[in-house]
């Protein structure tokens, strides 16, 4: 999958942490906070969805994440994706396709949505689709 980027909170130096959560938009509190699987925490000045998946999603290798048609649909859109991640090495990143390597400066380049929350956003697409 295209622009979906992965981000290991315990493992990121925090500098590079810092710059991820600028380039955002977002606060790590904002990151932190504990959600339901799949829900979209905050969509940010960048037009990304930012998700933090729980543990329990991530268990069994052989069950698809509950976020994952979300993600699949976002990305077929053109709408960036951020997954942060407590347990990297329990959340598989191959599950959802991602590379290691991630090119950030492309990944910021262009706003794609501005000015609505993301959700609007996919409802108002979906909705043009069914009509």
């Amino acid at each position: 999958m295209k622009n979906v980027l992965f981000v290991d909170k315990p493992k990121t130096v925090r500098p590079y942490r810092i710059e991820v959560d600028s380039r955002l938009g977002i606060s790590a509190d904002c990151a932190e906070t504990p959600q339901l699987a799949g829900e979209l925490l905050e969509t940010t000045k960048y037009g990304c969805a930012v998700v933090e998946p729980r543990i329990y999603e991530f268990i069994d290798r052989e069950k698809e994440s509950p976020m994952l048609p979300l993600i699949k649909e976002l990305n077929r859109r053109n709408i960036p994706v951020v997954i942060f991640s407590t347990y990297l090495e329990q959340t598989f990143p191959e599950t959802f396709g991602l590379q290691e390597e991630v090119d950030y400066d492309s990944f910021f380049a262009k706003p794609l949505i501005e000015h609505q929350t993301l959700s609007d956003k996919v409802v108002e697409l979906m909705q043009r689709d069914q009509s």
